[in-house]
């Protein structure tokens, strides 16, 4: 049987314009955003780059289990 699901993972405003992934597990979505937050770590200097989990918590970050084919109006949290 096919999954009717995904698993989106966000971090809104991070580096100015936040990291969104999309996953076939909640894992695998808190991967895919620490293996990009890694990435843009590299790259940046800012001050308030910390710890993945520091980060992920202060800029709010969530994994959330999306339903495919219904309406998500309030960022695909619920």
């Amino acid at each position: 049987m096919k999954n009717n699901y995904i698993w989106v993972g966000i971090i809104p405003g991070i580096f100015g314009y936040g990291i969104s992934v999309a996953s076939k597990t909640k894992a695998g979505a808190m991967k895919a955003l620490q293996v990009s937050y890694e990435e843009w770590k590299s790259v940046r200097q800012d001050e308030y780059v910390t710890t993945f989990q520091e980060s992920f918590e202060y800029w709010g970050g969530y994994v959330n289990k999306i339903q495919l084919d219904e309406d998500y109006t309030d960022g695909f949290k619920r």
